[in-house]
């Protein structure tokens, strides 16, 4: 055999071996053609083609052709860069191709530039479909998906070979979770619970047909898709997973969405950001979908700080307590406060309280911050005694988790014997969604609050949807009546305030309005009964010492213990009458008028009496006739000798109905109604 039999028996061998191989193989001319001279069998099946021919035919027998076109310049770039650069002349290099089929596929390209003989400069190129080189490993044996690893390393390959294209669509990570996995494997076996996670991955198949999807562990699954018609799938995703088949349940996904902005970022780090967004709504009912948002980066990089730092805050007193005023609606004097949390950190600054406490609710770290509070409320209490403060009861909120990682009510009853804090200067707000979960267990503590002296009020009362519910099985002493009420203050919201002042009062509850803002709000809730109001009308929240500071110096005296029952037994009488109200106070000196209702101002105009103000100064005056008859009235009334007396005012003759509701030191007052009887007997004669 000759020389060149030889040689082409060696071409023929190789050309075989290249067949062989698992991977494509693809030999063209480094000339301005870049004319292809072989592709191997593994490269005729990347490009769907079922011959040489066919190959040919589709590409143009050019490796520019082959090359998907938007890629191609930037391709060549490349190459020429990496051969010109290297001393071994070898390239690597990512571009997409399109098949026969028009599928569009991403390629790895390993090339060799070497010099032939006879044919010149060619390029020796090893080719490997992203898509086949990794069905090798990392496949999750249940659903047939890719796991975790093989999905980071596809998805940041695929991304970085978009890049390429100026023209690529807009693409999206999606994190999908499945709510309350776990119980859905203790209530329906592990074996049901396989079957659905099959259920799922075959829906996700069926919908993104085209995209590349992993389950990551558990009931977690991720994708990379275009984002164009995202959110239709994914409904169509939600309702079909939701139609499994569960007896007594439906299934439920959470899914974060990340918008890729950077296509040469890792997946992991992408993915991660579509799971961060899934993670934020895993516990809000009635929430499926959300998008990763810087916004939401930021809150969830401040919930780990938070949660990374609430024991180093405490001890340093970053954390502060804060106190907001509540005003006696029928005196104006200060009679309590509620003790609100404020974290000014020395790295982040001003932290909001929703942030911070959420935070620690999600990670099951709220009673330490809870305990904290209560145990500066009872130092205050004490430095306050010392030091001749005045004092008022302060309220503060526990959370429903206070319940279950702690014993609440010890460690309070531990604090106020520490600090020598009488109970009835702490009061115990819980909010009505603690009653949700585990009401047995909060009414145990509820009941044993009450026995060992603490008043506990319903917080939020109407942010709800279960409030009439709540105050039906549960014992309250106050409640404070949601801001929402006042935040679109028409007739309808005043209609609803109403109804619930004139309820508590009629199941021996007080009440509380939050949230009041300006001077409209206080007299409207004043003249309905409402007995206390708290909000920025008086004061933002602030130091203690501050507070007392500013009420004295707008007039707001702060109201003396003794006097807390008192009042809160005026409390209980109903300014909602169709009657004539006013509420009057007889401290044996001097009559004071408190309250008024419009029709007992009314009748006062109508005898020539043209106000309230100028009804008090009659009664106080000693020249006048009425003062004489008021007082020696009041003695009987007191002695419950007599309720009612009349009167001569001008031409016309009054009867003044008087009743005790409340006496403390001397001091009375009364519920008092006027008729003018002239005018009733002239109004009857002439029907």
């Amino acid at each position: 055999m000759g020389k060149y039999d030889a040689d082409k028996y060696k071409e023929q061998l190789l050309f075989h071996a290249f067949d062989s191989m698992p991977g494509g193989v693809l030999i063209y001319k480094a000339n301005e053609e870049e004319e292809i001279l072989y592709a191997n069998h593994a490269t005729l099946t990347i490009f769907e083609c079922d011959s040489f021919d066919e190959f040919m035919e589709l590409s143009e027998g050019s490796f520019k052709k082959m090359v998907h076109p938007d890629d191609i310049e930037l391709v060549e770039s490349d190459i020429e860069n990496q051969i010109i650069t290297g001393i071994d002349k070898f390239d690597h290099v990512n571009y997409r191709i399109i098949t026969k089929n028009n599928k569009v596929r991403y390629l790895e390209d390993y090339g060799k530039l070497v010099e032939h003989p006879e044919l010149g400069l060619l390029y020796y190129v090893f080719l490997v479909d992203t898509d086949i080189k990794y069905l090798t490993y990392d496949v999750d044996k249940l659903t047939g998906l890719p796991g975790q690893k093989r999905f980071d390393e596809y998805a940041t390959r695929l991304l970085k070979l978009m890049s390429i294209n100026k023209d690529a669509p807009e693409m999206v990570y999606i994190y999908l979770n499945i709510s309350h996995f776990k119980i859905i494997n203790i209530k329906y076996g592990i074996e049901r619970g396989d079957r659905i996670l099959k259920e799922v991955a075959s829906i996700l198949k069926d919908t993104f047909k085209n995209d590349y999807i992993s389950r990551f562990a558990d009931d977690h699954f991720a994708l990379l898709t275009v984002h164009e018609g995202i959110k239709e799938k994914i409904e169509s995703v939600s309702r079909r997973i939701m139609d499994i088949e569960l007896i007594g349940n439906t299934i439920e996904l959470k899914i974060g969405a990340y918008l890729v902005t950077d296509y040469n970022e890792k997946a992991e780090i992408s993915v991660g950001y579509a799971q961060i967004a899934c993670e934020s709504i895993k516990y809000q009912a009635g929430e499926h979908f959300i998008y990763y948002t810087e916004e939401l980066g930021r809150k969830i990089n401040l919930q780990y700080y938070v949660v990374n730092n609430i024991e180093k805050a405490i001890e340093k007193g970053y954390i502060k307590v804060f106190y907001q005023p509540v005003i006696r609606a029928l005196t104006g004097e200060l009679c309590g406060m509620e003790a609100l949390a404020r974290w000014i950190d020395p790295e982040v600054g001003f932290l909001n309280p929703y942030d911070f406490i959420s935070a620690l609710e999600d990670a099951r770290l709220i009673h330490k911050l809870d305990r904290y509070i209560v145990e500066e409320v009872c130092k205050n209490y004490k430095r306050c005694v010392e030091n001749d403060i005045p004092l008022v009861p302060v309220s503060f909120n526990l959370s429903r988790l206070d319940f279950v990682l702690t014993d609440i009510r010890k460690e309070i009853d531990d604090l106020a014997v520490l600090y020598n804090v009488p109970k009835k200067m702490l009061n115990i707000e819980i909010t009505e969604s603690m009653f949700m979960e585990d009401a047995s267990r909060i009414k145990s503590q509820i009941d044993g609050f009450h026995e060992s002296g603490y008043n506990v009020w319903m917080d939020d009362f109407g942010s709800g949807y279960s409030s009439l519910n709540v105050l039906k099985d549960f014992d309250f002493d106050e409640l404070k009546i949601d801001m929402v009420f006042l935040s679109n203050f028409n007739k309808k919201s005043k209609d609803i305030l109403e109804s619930a002042v004139m309820m508590a009062k009629k199941i021996n509850i007080q009440t509380l309005a939050e949230g009041v803002e300006n001077k409209e709000q206080f007299e409207f809730l004043r003249s309905i009964g409402c007995e206390k109001i708290q909000g920025y009308y008086f004061s933002k929240p602030s130091p203690y010492e501050e507070i007392i500071k500013n009420c004295e110096e707008k007039g707001a005296v702060v109201e003396e213990l003794s006097e807390s029952e008192y009042y809160d037994r005026v409390g209980k009488v109903n300014f909602l009458t169709d009657k004539p109200l006013a509420i009057s106070e007889d401290d044996g000196k001097h009559f004071r008028i408190f309250f008024a209702n419009e029709l007992f101002s009314e009748i006062l105009r109508d005898s020539g009496v043209q106000s309230v103000e100028e009804a008090e100064r009659n009664m106080n005056n000693p020249d006048n006739p009425i003062h004489k008859m008021l007082r020696e009235f009041a003695v009987r009334v007191q002695e419950n000798e007599e309720k009612e007396m009349t009167y001569p005012y001008g031409k016309e003759y009054m009867e003044l109905e008087a009743r005790v509701i409340a006496e403390l030191n001397g001091r009375y007052m009364y519920a008092l109604s006027i008729n003018n009887i002239t005018k009733n007997v002239n109004m009857k004669e002439k029907i």
